[in-house]
C-alpha cells in the first residue's frame, strides 16, 4: 500500500503542509501503522506492512513529496530500527520509491545494514516507472539485483491492470506483487478484471497479494480471482506510538559517510574504529553512565551532524556493541553510548 493512502478512519482534516525548515519530525510523526498480511488459504498473519501514522492535520502527500532519496531512506532505517524488537510474525514490509533504488548511494546504504532478514522492501510508485530514461530504469533494476543478491525480499507494490506490463517489462523476478486497492473494486464493473490481473502477473510465479479486503465479500472474490494473500481493514491493525526523533531528516551534507578510500586497505573504515573507541572512552570515564547526542559526538570528532549519524546508525545495523535512545522532553534528539 502505497503510505499517501490515508484509510477512511485515519483521515486527517484541515492538512498543514510540512516543511523541514518549521517542522520536526517529532511534530509530524506519530508513529507507526501495522497492518497485517494474512494468508488467503488459512487465514493467519504471514507479514506486516509499515506505515507511517501521522499527527493530526498533516498533509501526507505534501510530506512524502518533500522527502529527498536520503530522508526516504532515513525513515525507513527508523523504521526498521524500531520493529528490530518486535516480536511479530513474519516480515515487516517497508516502502520504498524508486527514487531511492535507483540512487547508488541509497543502494549502498541498504546493503551495509542488517536488516535484509527481517524487512522486505515494496517499491511503492510503479506508477514512475514510465516517466523514468532508459539509463534510470537501468539503474532500477540494478539496484534491484544487487538487493536480491544480498539476500533482500523486494516486491512491487499497487500493481493494476494499466500498470502491470510495464513492470513486466523490468524482467524482474520479484519476491511478490501486489495489487493496487482499486482493482478489488472494478469487479461491480467486471467480476473477472481481478482475475484478469492477476494472470498477468503469474507469468512471473510469484505470490500475489490483494489490497483493499474490507469484508468476507472481497475476501471470497480474492480468493477466487486467484490470489493467495490478502490486506485490508477485514483484519485490525496495529499503532505503535513512537516519537520520531528530530535528527532524522536532517538535510544531507556534501561530505560522505563513508570517506574516501585512501592507499592501503582498510583506510575506508578508519572512522568505525575511531568513533567506537571515543563511545567506549567516554563509557569508561563516566561508569558508563553518560549519554551523548549526536550533535556533541559531532562536535568531539569534527564532522557534520548528518554524517555523525549516518556512521552511527551504520554501527548499530553491523551489530556492533553501540546503545541508542530517544531523549526525554521536546525535541526527543537521539542519544548514544557505548555498551
Amino acid at each position: 500500500m502505497n503510505q499517501i493512502y490515508m484509510p477512511h478512519k485515519l483521515e486527517r482534516s484541515s492538512a498543514v503542509k510540512y516543511s523541514s525548515g518549521k517542522h520536526s519530525p517529532a511534530e509530524v510523526i506519530e508513529g507507526i501503522r501495522l497492518q497485517p498480511l494474512i494468508d488467503l488459504k488459512t487465514n493467519t498473519q504471514v507479514g506486516s506492512e509499515v506505515l507511517t501514522y501521522f499527527h493530526d492535520n498533516v498533509d501526507v502527500v505534501d510530506f512524502f513529496r518533500s522527502l529527498t532519496p536520503a530522508q526516504y531512506l532515513s525513515l525507513f532505517f527508523w523504521q526498521a530500527n524500531v520493529l528490530s524488537h518486535e516480536k511479530i510474525r513474519g516480515l515487516f514490509f517497508i516502502n520504498l520509491p524508486v527514487c531511492v533504488l535507483s540512487d547508488k548511494a541509497s543502494i549502498e546504504r541498504l546493503l551495509d545494514s542488517l536488516f535484509s532478514a527481517r524487512v522486505a522492501i515494496e517499491i511503492q510508485d510503479p506508477e514512475r516507472l514510465g516517466d523514468m530514461s532508459l539509463a534510470a530504469r537501468h539503474r532500477l533494476v540494478a539496484g534491484i539485483m544487487r538487493l536480491q543478491e544480498a539476500g533482500w525480499s523486494i516486491w512491487m507494490d499497487d500493481v493494476t491492470s494499466e500498470l502491470v506490463d510495464t513492470v513486466n517489462a523490468l524482467n524482474v523476478q520479484f519476491a511478490g506483487v501486489k495489487t493496487d486497492r482499486e482493482e478489488l473494486l472494478l469487479r461491480h464493473k467486471d467480476p473477472q478484471a481481478l482475475t484478469g490481473l492477476i494472470n498477468k502477473i503469474r507469468p512471473q510465479g510469484v505470490p500475489v497479494l490483494v489490497e483493499g479486503i474490507e469484508n468476507d465479500d472481497d475476501r471470497l472474490h480474492a480468493i477466487n480471482s486467484g490470489a493467495t494473500l490478502g490486506q485490508g481493514f477485514l483484519w485490525p491493525e496495529r499503532i505503535i506510538n513512537e516519537t520520531c526523533p528530530d535528527d532524522v531528516f536532517l538535510a544531507p551534507v556534501t561530505e560522505d559517510v563513508h570517506p574516501p578510500q585512501g592507499k592501503g586497505r582498510g583506510k575506508k573504515q578508519d572512522w568505525k574504529h575511531a568513533l567506537i573507541r571515543h563511545l567506549q572512552l567516554l563509557s569508561e570515564t563516566s561508569s558508563g553512565q553518560s549519554w551523548l547526542t549526536t550533535r556533541e559526538l559531532a562536535e568531539d570528532l569534527g564532522i557534520s551532524i548528518y554524517t555523525m549519524r549516518q556512521r552511527l546508525m551504520i554501527l548499530v545495523q553491523e551489530g556492533h556493541a553501540i546503545c541508542m535512545k530517544t531523549g526525554k522532553g521536546r525535541n526527543n534528539i537521539l542519544h548514544w553510548r557505548a555498551t
